[in-house]
C-alpha cells in the first residue's frame, strides 16, 4: 500500500465502522412493575398479592424471553433494574445518555397487559399499549429502532 493511499484506507475505516450508532438501551423497570402489581393485586385479588406477584414476576419473565427471541429485538439491549435495594440482581451498569424506560403495568387474570415506555433523557416521548409479552417486546424494538436511526 502507498503512503498516499493509508491514511485514505484509514479515513474509510472510520467513516464507515467507527461511527456507527451505538445499540439502544431498553431499562426494564421491574422496581415499578412490582409496586404497580402490589396494588393491583391489593384490589383485585387480595387474598393471594403474592402469588399475583409471583404471577407478574413470570410474565416479565416471558417479556425478557421475548426480546430474546424476537428478531426486531436483535440489536437492542435489554436490561433490568431491581431497584436500589436489590443491586446484586439488577443487570444495570452505567447507562448511556440515551435509554429507554420500560415498564409493565401487571393486572392480575387480563390477556394483555399495560406496558408505557418513556425515552430519555427527557419525558416527552412516551409510547404506550396493552398487549402479550411477544407483542410488547415486538413493538418495543420497532419504536427504539426507528428512533435510533
Amino acid at each position: 500500500m502507498s503512503k498516499r493511499a493509508a491514511p485514505i484506507v484509514a479515513f474509510l475505516g472510520i467513516a464507515l465502522f467507527g461511527c456507527s450508532k451505538p445499540e439502544p438501551v431498553v431499562v426494564l423497570d421491574s422496581w415499578w412493575s412490582v409496586d404497580m402489581a402490589k396494588q393491583s393485586c391489593a384490589r383485585l385479588a387480595p387474598q393471594d398479592a403474592d402469588g399475583c406477584v409471583l404471577d407478574m414476576r413470570a410474565f416479565e419473565r416471558e417479556v425478557i424471553a421475548q426480546f430474546a427471541a424476537t428478531k426486531e429485538c436483535a440489536a437492542v439491549s435489554l436490561l433490568v433494574s431491581y431497584g436500589p435495594t436489590d443491586k446484586e440482581q439488577s443487570t444495570i451498569p452505567a447507562l448511556p445518555d440515551t435509554f429507554w424506560k420500560l415498564s409493565l403495568d401487571y393486572v392480575p387474570d387480563a390477556r394483555k397487559q399495560h406496558w408505557t415506555m418513556i425515552g430519555s433523557p427527557g419525558p416527552d416521548t412516551i409510547h404506550e399499549g396493552a398487549e402479550s409479552s411477544a407483542r410488547i417486546a415486538k413493538a418495543v424494538c420497532i419504536i427504539v429502532n426507528q428512533r435510533n436511526q
